[in-house]
């Protein structure tokens, strides 16, 4: 069985490689500092994924999540993952696997899915739980 954790996030972003799923720009270098690693590390360390392969376009300040689609995507992405442990990036990811009631950092045991999930706030530099330095301690 593979241990690494599975870190899944919404999408690339728009200047984003989607073969490098949370690797460079604002969120994975954000999930990068955060763990503490090295690049080299955190790659062996985490299977890292996204719920859309490519960038679904704007929405707002953020990024567009269609959640109907995600839906989909995340009954296609979960059955290869029973037994594992997933860390979800953000709430309307764990929205999509239907894990909207994992609190942040706690872990879940989500039976329909068969595994155990967590869920982080997204690290965007647009969400404000990032600008108090003892939430970025929290996440460490």
């Amino acid at each position: 069985m593979n241990d690494r954790i599975i870190l899944v996030g919404q999408a690339p972003s728009q200047h984003r490689n989607p073969d490098r799923p949370l690797i460079g720009g604002a969120t994975g270098t954000r999930l990068m500092e955060l763990t503490g690693l090295t690049l080299a590390q955190y790659v062996r360390a985490f299977h890292r994924t996204n719920v859309f392969p490519v960038w679904m376009g704007k929405n707002g300040k953020g990024d567009l999540f269609p959640m109907k689609e995600a839906w989909a995507r995340a009954d296609a992405l979960s059955p290869g993952w029973k037994g594992r442990r997933v860390i979800f990036v953000g709430a309307a990811v764990a929205r999509a696997f239907c894990a909207e009631h994992i609190k942040f950092f706690g872990w879940t045991w989500l039976p329909k899915r068969e595994f155990t999930a967590s869920v982080i706030p997204h690290p965007s530099p647009v969400n404000r739980f990032w600008n108090r330095p003892e939430n970025v301690e929290i996440v460490r």
